[in-house]
């Protein structure tokens, strides 16, 4: 419970920053993310050029919400399907659930006029994503190719590498390493 009093503290702090026009480097639900503001170009265009290289394909994003009702702000989602989802995973499994976009998504974010979103579950991820007027783009922090980090360290270094200008926001050194399951609601089908 402390550890969740100091992360609120710390997290009230960065409204001062003027975090919403930068990428954010961030422990997810499952690893080391990078994100930011899915409205601020520039966010976006940092974000593509970090994960594209000569040879990879179009990375896709997810955004991560607080809950259902800021999903259904940004999609076509159905609170019982959602519900009977959740009940079939294991407790905090993270979920990324995949439906028709509506017109406020920025269409960078869209894969075939469909959104990836994500209602998170972990209370850290919860209080960060309070500070914000807007969801978070989340996309794992591994250059193209290269495994994800759940290392503070490792995060640290990729973004280096890669000339990233960023800012961290961490919890701890380490994330959970839960891996997320993705369900396509269109298709009415797990993907992963």
């Amino acid at each position: 419970m402390k550890n969740l009093t100091v992360w609120k503290i710390y997290c009230r702090s960065l409204k001062k920053r003027e975090i919403e026009k930068r990428v954010l480097v961030y422990p997810s639900e499952s690893v080391f993310a990078l994100g930011g503001n899915p409205f601020c170009p520039k966010v976006l265009s940092s974000i593509e050029l970090y994960k594209h290289t000569k040879n990879s394909t179009r990375k896709a994003f997810i955004l991560l919400v607080n809950s259902f009702e800021e999903a259904l702000l940004l999609g076509d989602f159905c609170v019982e399907e959602y519900q009977k989802l959740i009940k079939e995973l294991p407790p905090n499994t993270p979920l990324t659930l995949i439906g028709k976009a509506n017109s406020l998504v920025p269409k960078k974010l869209c894969y075939q006029s469909k959104v990836a979103i994500r209602i998170v579950r972990d209370p850290f991820l919860k209080i960060l994503l309070n500070i914000f007027p807007f969801p978070l783009i989340s996309t794992s922090l591994n250059p193209p190719k290269k495994h994800p980090t759940t290392l503070n360290i490792k995060a640290k270094v990729f973004a280096k590498r890669r000339n990233l200008d960023a800012f961290f926001v961490a919890k701890n050194n380490f994330t959970s390493k839960k891996t997320s399951r993705i369900y396509d609601i269109v298709e009415k089908k797990w993907l992963r």
